[in-house]
């Protein structure tokens, strides 16, 4: 079943427990570091289930990062729930 459904912005739809089940050094170059990291976790708030994610990371030298994911969701009642995302950040102190 698809569904479509309107949200405020910033709704908080879930949240995420989980842990880290690996992370690779996919490449080191002069211009910074990737990553690849692989999570899975249980979700709470309006969708509960399990999610297992892959983020894949490029570290600058200058303390900033570029960073794009992608999860597979699986609620209780058995729907499926395809994520992605992107953005940028930088290291905390």
């Amino acid at each position: 079943m698809q569904s479509t459904t309107q949200m405020s912005k910033g709704e908080l739809l879930f949240e995420i427990q989980g842990k880290t089940i690996s992370s690779t050094i996919k490449e080191i170059t002069p211009h910074g570091v990737r990553l690849e990291m692989n999570d899975e976790g249980q979700t709470t708030g309006k969708i509960n289930g399990a999610a297992i994610n892959t983020i894949n990371i490029f570290l600058k030298p200058d303390g900033t990062n570029e960073w794009e994911g992608k999860a597979l969701g699986t609620t209780r009642e058995g729907d499926m729930l395809v994520m992605s995302s992107k953005g940028t950040g930088h290291m905390a102190n």
